[in-house]
């Protein structure tokens, strides 16, 4: 029987044993309309599952994550984000593909444009393979 997303989202919290983590990421990586596993919160959700988010997301390809730019991209402006540093490294796998080397162009413009030095900087790492 198939998870729903929010139990899934609940097995991907840290405080879990980590059978049931796994578990969880192994399930969300099943989800076609893996959107939710951006940053998710609520009341009871915040940071505490996004490691494991990342998890599920950086097991994409390259195709089915070229919709969540922003998102991506978004995720390593705090790189103390949990998840950051898998997205991070990601990121820098992808900067090969065309596609996200035009829209990390974008984004170090945006990052430019509203002074966020920190970001700017992780994006400009992103470039320097």
């Amino acid at each position: 029987m198939n998870k729903s997303i929010d139990e899934i989202i609940d097995m991907l919290n840290w405080n879990n044993d980590i059978e049931i983590q796994k578990q969880g990421i192994e399930e969300g990586k099943k989800i076609v309309n893996f959107n939710v596993f951006f940053q998710p919160r609520n009341k009871n959700i915040s940071k505490n599952v996004w490691g494991n988010c990342a998890e599920i997301i950086i097991s994409k390809k390259d195709k089915e994550l070229t919709p969540y730019t922003y998102e991506l991209y978004s995720w390593v402006q705090d790189l103390n984000w949990p998840g950051a540093l898998q997205i991070f490294d990601k990121l820098k796998q992808l900067n090969s593909n065309e596609y996200f080397e035009k829209e990390l162009d974008k984004f170090i413009e945006i990052a430019r444009l509203i002074e966020d030095e920190i970001w700017l900087e992780n994006l400009l790492d992103i470039r320097n393979l």
